[in-house]
């Protein structure tokens, strides 16, 4: 139950995040991420060091993953989304963090429920394609990016989740804008 609850807040606070992007200016945007992650890293360094940091310390207890440094995953969710926003157009930032908010989340949580086909890593063919689905959905109706487009950006995304060498925050936001930048102007 711990992990469905850490993938649904993963799933609020992408959408958030996705929300905040788009309706911040570019500049104001790049600036707050970097403030994120400069406060993140040293509010989980703290914690790591066993420190009591009010309000993080619960959240970071409730959300992590047991044995890992507190945080990375929401650190590395910020540095991929930053690194995105400093190399590529906004709106293909706001889809990469909405396909990273629900394919990930999704995958997870259907993966854990009504996974019975392991493909790689202990992950589940279910969960797979449900999150390559949503990852479609959220392109396609949310971010309105051509049918084909966002079939296979999904895709590559659902693709780089299940294969990824490092922790997927980082590489399905590059791996979603890479994808959409080298689509779109086959569809303008």
């Amino acid at each position: 139950m711990r992990e469905e609850y850490r993938k649904t807040a993963h799933i609020f606070f992408g959408i958030i995040i996705a929300l905040f992007i788009y309706f911040a200016d570019r500049i104001t945007a790049i600036a707050v991420l970097g403030i994120v992650i400069l406060l993140s890293l040293c509010i989980s360094a703290a914690i790591y060091k066993g420190k009591y940091i009010p309000l993080f310390s619960p959240i970071v207890a409730g959300l992590e993953r047991e044995g890992v440094f507190p945080g990375k995953g929401t650190i590395l969710f910020f540095i991929g989304t930053f690194v995105c926003l400093l190399l590529f157009e906004k709106e293909y930032v706001v889809s990469a963090v909405l396909v990273l908010s629900f394919l990930d989340g999704i995958s997870t949580i259907v993966g854990i429920n009504f996974g019975k086909t392991k493909i790689y890593r202990n992950k589940s063919l279910e969960g797979s394609l449900s999150g390559i689905i949503c990852g479609f959905l959220a392109l396609f109706l949310l971010m309105s990016i051509p049918a084909p487009a966002a079939a296979i950006t999904a895709a590559v995304a659902g693709i780089t989740e299940l294969v990824s060498p490092v922790d997927d925050n980082l590489t399905i936001p590059i791996a979603v804008c890479i994808t959409l930048t080298l689509l779109m102007p086959l569809f303008a």
